[in-house]
C-alpha cells in the first residue's frame, strides 16, 4: 500500500471578544481539531490554548496584550530535589504554585527546555516563561556535555524545542544560550545570529534572547576553554576531542573568580571591555540578556536607546537595586534571580562556609547549591521577604537571625545565612546579629517588652538593616514606623517551648494514582518549628503506596534521597509518596531518634 500523502493546511476561526491570557488572568480555551478522511475514523486532537500578544518597545518595555509588564523572575533548574531528575505533574504544579505564592511571575528554564508538565502548569496558573535552549555551543564546559553534539544537532534540536512548546501562551521569549563565551568572537557572533534567525523563522511571534555573562566574554572563549581543558578548534569534530574535555574545575574557578574577586570582575564587566565584548552579539538579539551585569543597566540604556535589557541572571541580594532600576528605565524589563529554587549540583555555590578546595564549589558530601530563596524542599527562606518588600507586596518588618554557632563567610549568591528563629543554644545575654527587612523609616526592637535597640532605615540600606541584640528567653518584637511616625507593621520571634513533637502534614489532596508531598517538622507545644534540634527520622508505609523520595534541605550531607531515613535540617524535611489505586488506606509513619512518632493517613 502506498504511504498516505502528508498535507499541510491552515484553518481560520473567529473568536468574538476574546479573553486574553496573562499571568494575572491565565484564561485558557479548549481547542479541539478533528480531521476526517472518507470513511476512516476521524483523527482528533485536543489542546488548551491561550490568546495573548507579546511585543517589546524601548519606550514601554515588555508588552503583554499591549500592557507593560515587569518580569519578577526566578531561574530554575530541571531537577525536583528529592525526586531527582524525573518530572511529575504534581511536582511541577507544586513548584509553580510555590513560586507564585512568593511573588514571582516568571521563570527562566536554565539551562535547558522546560518540561511539558512545567509549561502546562505555567499556562494554567499564570507564569511567564523564558524557554532556554542550552548551556553550551561548540566549546565544552563539562566532560560529555552537549558541545560534543552541538555542531551536528543544534538545528534539529532547536526546532524540536520551538515546535514542541510554541502553543504554550506562558512562553514569552526564547533563549538560545547561557554564558556562551564564543559570542565575544566573530564566529560566535555569526552563530548567534544564525540561531536567532532560525527561531524567528520557526516562530515570528516571540522575541529571542541570549543570557550573556560579561566576565566570560571579557575573558574570551580561549581562556574559558583553557580553564576547562578544551583548547581545541571549536569548529572541529567534537568527537575527536574526547581526551581534551574538561573536568569541571575550570568552571568552578570562574565561579570563584566572580565571588572572590568582585572588584576586578566589576571593572572588567562594567567598563569598556564589557561593552566591546558584548555589543555585537546584543545587536542581533530582540532582548539583551545580562548575566551579572546590572552595573551596566543605566549606562547601556543611554548608549543604546533601542536596546531591550533583561537581568537574565542576578545575585539575590541585589534585588532592591535592580528592581528600582527596572521601575525607572523602561528598557530594563525585569530581573531573574539565581536561583529562585535551590538545585542539585554546583554544590556549595551559595553556602557561607567557604572551606572549599575548588574556589566556591564544595566536594562531597556537598550536594546542593544552597541558594537563599526557596530551598530544595520548597520552603521559603527569609530573603524571599526582601523580594516581596522590593516588589511592593509587603511593608515588613520581617525578622531573621544569623546563626551564632556557624562559621560565617560570604558568597555573592548568599550574603549571609539567615534563619527565622529565636531559639538558640546560647546563654542569655549572648549578642545575636538580627536582620530586619522593612519599607519603613525606623524600627524599634523590644525584648520581652523592653526597648533594646532603635534604628533609622536609610535609603542606602535598601530596606535591610542589621543590629546586635542580647539574646533573651521569651520574645523579640520589631515595630516599623513610616516617615510620618505611624506604625506600619510589626513582627515577632518567640523562643520555642520545652516540648518537642514530630508532626506530619500532607500538602495536597490525593487523586487517583498520584503522588503527594508530606511536610515533616519538629515543633514545640505551640506549633512553632524547632530549628535547634535536628534528628534522624525513619519512614515506613502501611498500605498501597511507596516513598519516592525523602530528605531535607541541608546542602552538605552524605545522605541520599532514596532511603527511608534522613536527618532533618532546621527542623524540617519532606517525603514524597506515590499512591496506587486501591480501596485500602495508605498511612505514612515517621519515627524519630528521640522516640517521637507520628502516623498520617494520606487522603
Amino acid at each position: 500500500m502506498a504511504p498516505h500523502a502528508v498535507a499541510e493546511t491552515t484553518i481560520s476561526c473567529t473568536i468574538t471578544q476574546p479573553r486574553p491570557w496573562s499571568a494575572t488572568d491565565p484564561y485558557l480555551y479548549d481547542v479541539v481539531v478533528t480531521v476526517m478522511c472518507g470513511t476512516m475514523d476521524p483523527d482528533v486532537t485536543a489542546l488548551r490554548y491561550g490568546i495573548r500578544t507579546v511585543a517589546t518597545s524601548p519606550r514601554e518595555g515588555l508588552l503583554i496584550n499591549g500592557t507593560p509588564v515587569l518580569l519578577r523572575g526566578a531561574c530554575i533548574h530541571h531537577d525536583n530535589g528529592v525526586l531527582g531528575a524525573r518530572e511529575y505533574r504534581e511536582a511541577a504544579a507544586r513548584r509553580i504554585r510555590i513560586l507564585k505564592e512568593n511573588g514571582y511571575n516568571a521563570i527562566r528554564s536554565s539551562h535547558n527546555p522546560a518540561s511539558s508538565a512545567i509549561l502546562d502548569e505555567c499556562d494554567r496558573q499564570g507564569m511567564y516563561v523564558i524557554n532556554e535552549f542550552t548551556d553550551m555551543w561548540t566549546r565544552h564546559k563539562l566532560a560529555g556535555d552537549y558541545a560534543s553534539d552541538f555542531v551536528h544537532n543544534w538545528k534539529h534540536d532547536l526546532k524540536d524545542m520551538v515546535m514542541h512548546s510554541c502553543n504554550h501562551p506562558s512562553i514569552v521569549a526564547w533563549s538560545v544560550g547561557n554564558e556562551i563565551a564564543e559570542t565575544s568572537r566573530p564566529d560566535g557572533i555569526a552563530l548567534n545570529r544564525t540561531l536567532v534567525e532560525h527561531c524567528h523563522r520557526l516562530d515570528p511571534s516571540r522575541p529571542v534572547t541570549n543570557a550573556i555573562n560579561f566576565l566570560f566574554n571579557v575573558v574570551g572563549p580561549e581562556r574559558v576553554s583553557a580553564a576547562t581543558g578544551d583548547a581545541a578548534d571549536p569548529q572541529s569534530n567534537t568527537q575527536d576531542r574526547k581526551t581534551k574535555e574538561p573536568s569541571g574545575a575550570g568552571v568552578a574557578a570562574l565561579n570563584h573568580l566572580m565571588n572572590a574577586m568582585e572588584k576586578l570582575v566589576r571593572i572588567a564587566t562594567n567598563g569598556f571591555l564589557g561593552d566591546r565584548s558584548t555589543r555585537d552579539v546584543f545587536a542581533d538579539l530582540d532582548i539583551a540578556g545580562y548575566n551579572y551585569g546590572s552595573g551596566r543597566y543605566r549606562k547601556d540604556a543611554r548608549r543604546y536607546p533601542r536596546r531591550i535589557i533583561l537581568g537574565s541572571e542576578t545575585y539575590p541580594d541585589d534585588i532592591v537595586t535592580n528592581w528600582n532600576i527596572a521601575k525607572s528605565i523602561p528598557q530594563v524589563i525585569g530581573d531573574f534571580q539565581w536561583a529562585g529554587w535551590d538545585y542539585i549540583g554546583e554544590a556549595g555555590l551559595a553556602v557561607t562556609d567557604r572551606s572549599s578546595e575548588h574556589g566556591g564549589l564544595l566536594s562531597f558530601p556537598a550536594r546542593f547549591a544552597g541558594c537563599p530563596l526557596i530551598d530544595i524542599i520548597g520552603f521559603s527562606q527569609p530573603l524571599t521577604h526582601l523580594n516581596a518588600i522590593a516588589w511592593g507586596f509587603e511593608h515588613g518588618p520581617y525578622l531573621a537571625v544569623v546563626p551564632p554557632a556557624n562559621p560565617q563567610g560570604t558568597t555573592r549568591w548568599r550574603n549571609q545565612e539567615l534563619v527565622r528563629s529565636w531559639t538558640w543554644p546560647v546563654p542569655e545575654g549572648t549578642p545575636l546579629t538580627v536582620t530586619a527587612f522593612s519599607r519603613g523609616s525606623r524600627i524599634v526592637f523590644r525584648a520581652n517588652g523592653k526597648i533594646v535597640c532603635e534604628r533609622a532605615i536609610r535609603r542606602s540600606d535598601h530596606h535591610r538593616i542589621q543590629v546586635s541584640i542580647p539574646y533573651s528567653f521569651g520574645e523579640l518584637v520589631a515595630t516599623s514606623y513610616g516617615a510620618n511616625g505611624r506604625e506600619i507593621g510589626r513582627d515577632t520571634l518567640v523562643r520555642c517551648g520545652s516540648q518537642t513533637k514530630l508532626v506530619l502534614r500532607q500538602e495536597d489532596r490525593l487523586t487517583e494514582d498520584s503522588i503527594t508531598f508530606v511536610a515533616i517538622r519538629f515543633e514545640d507545644e505551640n506549633g512553632r518549628v524547632r530549628t535547634d534540634g535536628d534528628q534522624r527520622v525513619t519512614l515506613t508505609i502501611d498500605g498501597p503506596g511507596r516513598i519516592l523520595g525523602a530528605g531535607s534541605a541541608q546542602p552538605i550531607s552524605p545522605e541520599g534521597f532514596t532511603s527511608n531515613a534522613f536527618t532533618t535540617y532546621r527542623g524540617r524535611g519532606i517525603a514524597v509518596v506515590e499512591i496506587q489505586e486501591s480501596q485500602e488506606p495508605t498511612t505514612l509513619i515517621a519515627a524519630a531518634a528521640n522516640g517521637a512518632s507520628f502516623s498520617l493517613v494520606l487522603r
